[in-house]
């Protein structure tokens, strides 16, 4: 077996390989940063004093507003549509207050060095949720919108005030359903059972009180190890 490196292969007459320099603009680079940390960690392991429980994703939404925030809930879970009171779940929660970071690049208190190297204004909270029935009745409706796929039709009059875009994903045993939109384009009552989703979700997270679990975050590949690719150097 050859474990040499893969090769590219063209019809074309040259083809080349190379890696452009990362944006110089502070909020492009913040973007690949959050962009991170909404679609990690790979998997979230519930470690008990007997046992370790895998979970990986299986539902997220991400709410963004222009100029404003960002907003990400993943659900984490040991089944994907097999749910009972036995099943774990957790609730990932990323924010990005954009109007600091906006606000910090306008008032140019710092470096533009400085600036380029600082992490984004975002918060992670990762929950492990006691009460499951109230996750399984989002799953399961969820799953009544989406499993024959996600429609969407034009928006004739699109209003730009507000989110300005919704991602929704959602991982069944059979594959994933998943679909990022704007507002040329709407589903109303997937949209309104995704903001209802949202406000549910932060109630459980607020709601719920501290555990004896502990969680460990399962990445592909470091926060360290991304925000080297981002600044452009290397980490050893």
């Amino acid at each position: 077996m050859d474990n040499t490196r893969p090769k590219e292969l063209t019809n074309g007459k040259m083809i080349r390989e190379y890696s452009t320099s990362f944006s110089r603009i502070p909020m492009v680079r913040y973007e690949e940063i959050v962009e991170y940390y909404i679609k990690e960690p790979a998997k979230i392991i519930v470690v008990s004093e007997s046992n370790k429980i895998k979970c990986e994703l299986i539902f997220q939404v991400v709410r963004e507003v222009p100029n404003s925030d960002l907003i990400s809930f993943s659900i984490y879970s040991d089944e994907r549509e097999e749910f009972d009171e036995n099943t774990f779940f957790i609730i990932r929660k990323v924010y990005w207050n954009k109007k600091v970071d906006i606000a910090g690049i306008r008032e140019g208190v710092k470096e533009r060095e400085e600036l380029l190297n600082t992490y984004p204004s975002i918060e992670n909270n990762n929950i492990v949720v006691s009460n499951n029935s109230k996750i399984i009745r989002i799953i399961k409706q969820l799953d009544n919108l989406v499993s024959d796929g996600i429609i969407l039709s034009d928006e004739i009059n699109p209003d730009w005030s507000g989110a300005n875009q919704l991602r929704v994903m959602r991982c069944f045993d059979w594959g994933i359903i998943e679909s990022l939109w704007g507002k040329q384009k709407k589903n109303i009552e997937l949209e309104k059972f995704l903001y209802e989703s949202i406000e549910k979700l932060n109630d459980i997270i607020l709601n719920e009180k501290p555990t004896d679990f502990e969680i460990d975050l399962d990445y592909l590949y470091s926060p360290d190890s991304l925000k080297s690719i981002v600044n452009g150097s290397i980490v050893k």
